[in-house]
């Protein structure tokens, strides 16, 4: 969330800055949450299945790090990112909402979680 809030200025400024590129800032933006809501939740998640805070940052800083070096067009998995190009709504309406589902699995697991570590 404080990610999500720091980003603001900058796409308005960016808006405001390239207003010919309204649309695709405006997705990019959104592309931006969603990839928030999936690390979180991912992050949230390992924390308490591993009951650990170290190994799940260190993971999830390494799995940001792989998808970045190796690049989506060597990947048949479900990848993070895209390549550096614009955001379009078809990618966004396909490929990020299966990782927006994927991250809203993952707070739910993580919630789930959660309630069984404070009941113990």
């Amino acid at each position: 969330l404080v990610y999500v809030v720091c980003l603001v200025p900058l796409y308005i400024w960016l808006l405001l800055t390239f207003s010919g590129l309204e649309g695709s800032v405006a997705l990019d933006f959104v592309k931006n949450v969603i990839l928030c809501v999936f690390y979180t939740g991912f992050v949230y998640v390992l924390i308490y299945t591993l009951k650990s805070t170290l190994f799940p940052l260190m993971f999830a800083l390494l799995f940001y790090a792989v998808f970045k070096v190796v690049g989506v067009s060597e990947l048949t998995v479900i990848s993070v990112y895209m390549g550096e190009g614009l955001v379009t709504s078809g990618i966004l309406l396909t490929k990020y909402m299966i990782v927006l589902g994927v991250g809203i699995v993952f707070y739910v697991l993580g919630y789930i979680q959660n309630r069984r570590f404070t009941i113990k």
